[in-house]
């Protein structure tokens, strides 16, 4: 009898080991993003100067992407007109993008997740002791259930990627002068993304459509126009001039 219930208890170890990791799966199996702005900024529309934006997107961030796509996109679909040259732009958006990082999530978790955790990893060798009674045979299953949960939780992380973003937002206000005046608007953005196993290939893409509606968010909105407002107000189809 013995023989028979180590045996059945043997054949549950695998499934007991790998809970933790379906746990964390069921949470965060799915692809979670969120943008976080440091200081909100405030531009004025200007009736009396055409909207236009002027772009200038560099990275220090160690990875090869670009938003200017999306951004372009979400851009002229707000009725904005891209130009290529500062000196014709309403608005300047000049963005660096400091840092990447990544980081597996293993905080922010009540007392009661810790217990159940620590439940869960200690489960096998506890359950062997309650059934057979303390002994070298059940010690050794409990090493490696020990072993088996490790290494499926090894395999199975809670990451998050983020994506820090400095702004600067130059704004034209008529003015005297010929020239008139500028105002400057400094910001910082975090993209993150998070999931469990999370890869760059699916965080990347997030974190840039994140990341590229709040830029075009920071810029005023324009009246309520036509339907041709995706393609830059009604000018250049490509909805960039200059």
């Amino acid at each position: 009898m013995r023989i028979l219930k180590l045996i059945l208890i043997a054949l549950t170890l695998p499934a007991m080991a790998g809970c933790s990791a379906a746990r964390l799966m069921i949470r965060y199996g799915d692809l979670d993003e969120q943008t976080a702005m440091s200081e909100s900024v405030f531009l004025e529309l200007r009736s009396d100067l055409p909207p236009t934006v002027y772009i200038s997107e560099g990275s220090t961030a160690g990875r090869e992407f670009t938003i200017r796509p999306t951004l372009d996109r979400n851009l002229k679909e707000s009725g904005y007109t891209l130009v290529n040259s500062p000196d014709e732009a309403t608005y300047i958006i000049q963005i660096n993008h400091l840092r990447f990082a990544e980081t597996e999530l293993t905080g922010g978790q009540t007392m009661n997740d810790a217990i159940e955790a620590a439940w869960w990893a200690g489960a096998g060798a506890a359950l062997v002791t309650d059934v057979l009674g303390a002994g070298d045979l059940a010690g050794e299953i409990g090493v490696g259930v020990g072993i088996l949960a490790f290494i499926v939780d090894a395999q199975t992380k809670h990451l998050a990627h983020t994506l820090t973003t400095d702004v600067l937002v130059t704004e034209s206000v008529p003015g005297r002068g010929e020239e008139g005046e500028l105002r400057y608007h400094e910001t910082q953005i975090v993209s993150a993304a998070s999931k469990v196993n999370l890869k760059t290939s699916e965080s990347i893409p997030a974190m840039i459509d994140g990341l590229s509606r709040s830029l075009a968010g920071l810029l005023p909105a324009l009246p309520a126009c036509a339907s041709n407002c995706s393609a830059g107000g009604g000018q250049d189809p490509s909805g960039i001039r200059g």
